[in-house]
């Protein structure tokens, strides 16, 4: 699930975009600490990935510009073809400037026997520019934010609801951090730092799988 944020301006940013800047770190289970009979109390490996949101917007089509479209399309777009699907794609499909929002997440799976869901997904979301303030806040199930030919098709996860988080919201705009874990058929909230010993200030009614 992708996260989705609305400032008080009404601009819209997602995490579900293609970034090759976004910081990957891999740990295996032979670099976990305790690995040895205290294994089991630890993660047997983590995968994080850091990386900012991306501004979107939802544009649609005007009187205005179909009209230049066809213009278009009628002279410069009959030689260049590679010009218009470029200007197309950096309009209504590539990803826009980044947020200052920024996402990490990090999967924690674990070979602890009695935990049946043997993965722990930890977010932490931050506010990088003191003047931004988020209005909602939220995680998709099936969000397919730039047109492609492909977007919106129907299937069964599009029925699935989103997740609000708009309790966390002044929390957000006040500490400017929020962690969320999540695990198997239940999720825990916590304003903790994403380094430190997480506790549950609350569980979600919502079932994760």
């Amino acid at each position: 699930t992708g996260l989705i944020v609305e400032t008080s301006d009404g601009r819209q940013a997602i995490s579900q975009a293609n970034d090759s800047a976004r910081q990957i770190v891999w740990r295996c289970a032979e670099s976990a600490p305790g690995g040895g009979e205290d294994f089991a109390n630890d993660p047997a490996a983590t995968l994080t990935v850091s990386g900012h949101l991306r501004w979107i917007r939802h544009e649609t089509a005007t009187p205005f510009k179909q009209a230049v479209f066809h213009l278009g399309m009628i002279s410069i777009g009959r030689w260049g073809r590679g010009l218009v699907r470029s200007v197309l794609q950096r309009r209504l499909i590539a990803p826009r400037k980044t947020c200052p929002v920024r996402l990490t997440r990090r999967f924690e799976f674990t070979e602890d026997e009695a935990d049946p869901s043997k993965c722990r997904v930890i977010d932490q979301i931050e506010l990088l520019d003191r003047r931004l303030q988020i209005r909602r806040l939220g995680f998709t199930s099936d969000l397919q934010a730039a047109y492609t030919a492909a977007a919106n098709v129907y299937q069964q996860s599009v029925l699935t609801q989103w997740t609000d988080f708009g309790e966390l919201v002044d929390e957000l705009n006040r500490r400017r951090r929020v962690t969320i874990v999540r695990t198997l058929g239940q999720a825990v909230r916590t304003d903790t730092p994403f380094d430190s010993n997480t506790t549950s200030v609350e569980r979600c009614d919502i079932e994760f799988c």
